[in-house]
C-alpha cells in the first residue's frame, strides 16, 4: 500500500453541463449564489459544455430565423450565453472544455468551420481560457441520420488544431475524440481515429456508463458483476490507445451510472455510490487523469436535483473525494481482480485542503455484501489512529438523503455546507464496514514513503 503506482490531475474530478440546463437557467440571486457554490466546492475541476445537443448549436444565427441541422431545429446561442458561462465558471473555479459543432458540413463531408471560428475568436478576443473538444460520439451518429469516417474525423480536428495554433489569445488545448465505450464499432473507429488524428489531441477521452438506463435493475448497481465491466472496458480501451497514441493522458469523457439520462429513483440515490467510487477508483489505477461526471444538474444521474438544488449522494461523495484524496495513487491488492465483493483504493492524503499533513493515507472502501459487514485488516498501517468518514442511507439503499456517521448530510435553504466530522478510531489494525456501505478512512500518522515524498517530480 506504500508503493505509486499512478497519478491523478487536481480537476481528477470534473463535471458536465448540457445545453438544455444552460440555456433553462433562470438565475436570481438565490439560485446563482447556490449553484456557483455548488460547482465551486468541487474546485478545481473542469466543466464540459458538450453532449448531443452542442452538435446543433449555432453561434450568433439570425435572430428570429429558425436553423436546422439534419431536418432538427438549432439551439442559436449569442455572445450573452458565453459570457455567462465564462463568468459562472470563473466564479466557481472551473476550467470550460467546449464542445463544438461538427454537423455543420460542406457538400464533400469535410468539416465547415465557419461558425465555429465565430465561437472561437469571441472566445478569444474576450480573453476566455476554454478548451476545445469537436462533437460528440462520432461513432453513434445512425440515430442523426448521418455517418463521419474516422478518418474524416481525424482530418477534421487536425484542421480545429491548425486554426487554435493561428488565433492570438486562443487556449490551443484539444481532447477527443469521445467515442462510445467499447460496445459494436467503436474500437475500430477510435483505432482508426488515433491512427490518423492522434497529434492533434492533447488528451484521448471516450465515455463509460455500466449498462443502459431502460434495461438495468436496482442489484446492477452494487453486484461486481456489473462493476466488473468498467475493468475490463479500461484494458480494451487502454489496448488501443497504447498503440495508436502513447503517451497521450486519457480521461473519461463523459460518465455516470447509466446512460439514457439515468434509472429513475435508482441513479440519484445511495446505492449509485458504488458504481461511482469503483469508477473513481479504478480509473486512478490505471492512470486516467481526469473523469468528467455527466452531469451537475440534468437527468436522474446528476450530481444535484435540477429542481430544488439539493445535492443527490454521489456529489457527497465527489467533495469528500476533493477533499480527501491526493494525486498519487497507491498500490493495493483490493480492487484490482474481478468478482471482489469488498474493494479498497488507495491514495496519498490530500494536504491542500489543510486537514492533513503529508504521509497520510487516505482509504476509499466498499462492501458489496448485502448481509455480512467486511472487516478490513490495515496489514502495512497497524495500531495506527483511523479517520472514519462512514456513509449509509438514511433508510434503504434507494434513498436520496445519505448519511455521514449516522448524521444526514444537506444543505438545506441557506446554501451552506455541513461539516465533514471523522469519527476517530484509535490505535487500530481494522476497520468494519457494514453491509452495502462506502466510506473513506484516512491515516494521518502513516508516514508513507510515497506520500511524504509527494512534492518530487515523477522522472
Amino acid at each position: 500500500m506504500r508503493e505509486e503506482i499512478a497519478r491523478i490531475e487536481e480537476h481528477f474530478v470534473s463535471i458536465c453541463l448540457t445545453w438544455r440546463t444552460i440555456l433553462e437557467w433562470n438565475f436570481n440571486y438565490t439560485t446563482e449564489k447556490r449553484i456557483i457554490t455548488l460547482m465551486k466546492a468541487l474546485s478545481p475541476a473542469y466543466v464540459r459544455i458538450g453532449g448531443d445537443r452542442s452538435q446543433f448549436v449555432l453561434f450568433q444565427a439570425v435572430k428570429g430565423k429558425e436553423n436546422k441541422l439534419l431536418g432538427i431545429k438549432t439551439f442559436n446561442i449569442s455572445g450573452e450565453e458565453l459570457d455567462r458561462i465564462n463568468w459562472v465558471t470563473e466564479m466557481a473555479g472551473l476550467k470550460v472544455i467546449f464542445s463544438l459543432n461538427f454537423f455543420k458540413r460542406f457538400v464533400n463531408g469535410s468539416w465547415d468551420p465557419s461558425n465555429a471560428l465565430k465561437v472561437i475568436k469571441y472566445v478569444a478576443e474576450r480573453g476566455y481560457k476554454f478548451k476545445w473538444e469537436l462533437g460528440n460520439e462520432p461513432n453513434h451518429l445512425r440515430r442523426f441520420g448521418v455517418t463521419i469516417s474516422p478518418e474524416q474525423l481525424a482530418e477534421d480536428f487536425k484542421q480545429l488544431r491548425g486554426l487554435l495554433s493561428t488565433i492570438p489569445g486562443v487556449h490551443n488545448f484539444l481532447v477527443g475524440p469521445d467515442v462510445t465505450q467499447p460496445r459494436g464499432n467503436a474500437m475500430g473507429y477510435l483505432q482508426r481515429f488515433l491512427k490518423k488524428g492522434s497529434s492533434s489531441l492533447d488528451a484521448v477521452t471516450w465515455h463509460h456508463y455500466y449498462v443502459r438506463g431502460e434495461h438495468c435493475s436496482l442489484p446492477q448497481f452494487y453486484v461486481p458483476q456489473t462493476l466488473d465491466t468498467l475493468l475490463r472496458d479500461i484494458k480494451e480501451v487502454d489496448e488501443v490507445i497504447n498503440q495508436y497514441a502513447p503517451g497521450l493522458p486519457r480521461w473519461f469523457g463523459e460518465t455516470a451510472s447509466v446512460s439514457g439520462g439515468g434509472a429513475d429513483g435508482i441513479s440519484g440515490r445511495f446505492v449509485a455510490g458504488f458504481m461511482w467510487l469503483n469508477k473513481l477508483g479504478m480509473a486512478a489505477q490505471h492512470g486516467y487523469e481526469v473523469v468528467l461526471r455527466q452531469t451537475m444538474f440534468q437527468g436522474h444521474y446528476a450530481l444535484v436535483g435540477r429542481q430544488d438544488l439539493e445535492p443527490n449522494p454521489d456529489y457527497w461523495l465527489s467533495l469528500l473525494h476533493k477533499k480527501l484524496v491526493g494525486a498519487i495513487v497507491l498500490g493495493v491488492r483490493s480492487g484490482l481482480y474481478l468478482h471482489e465483493m469488498v474493494r479498497v483504493f488507495a491514495h496519498c492524503t490530500n494536504t491542500k485542503s489543510g486537514l492533513y499533513k503529508r504521509g497520510a493515507i487516505t482509504l476509499m472502501a466498499m462492501n458489496l455484501h448485502p448481509e455480512r459487514e467486511a472487516n478490513l485488516t490495515l496489514k502495512d498501517i497497524p495500531d495506527h489512529d483511523i479517520d472514519e468518514f462512514l456513509f449509509t442511507p438514511d433508510g434503504d439503499i434507494t434513498s436520496r438523503r445519505i448519511k455521514l456517521n449516522g448524521k444526514v448530510l444537506e444543505m438545506g435553504p441557506g446554501s451552506f455546507f455541513p461539516t465533514f466530522q471523522p469519527i476517530r478510531i484509535a490505535r487500530a489494525n481494522q476497520v468494519i464496514l457494514p453491509p452495502l456501505t462506502y466510506a473513506f478512512y484516512v491515516v494521518p500518522e502513516a508516514n508513507a514513503k510515497a506520500c511524504l515524498e509527494s512534492t518530487k517530480k515523477r522522472p
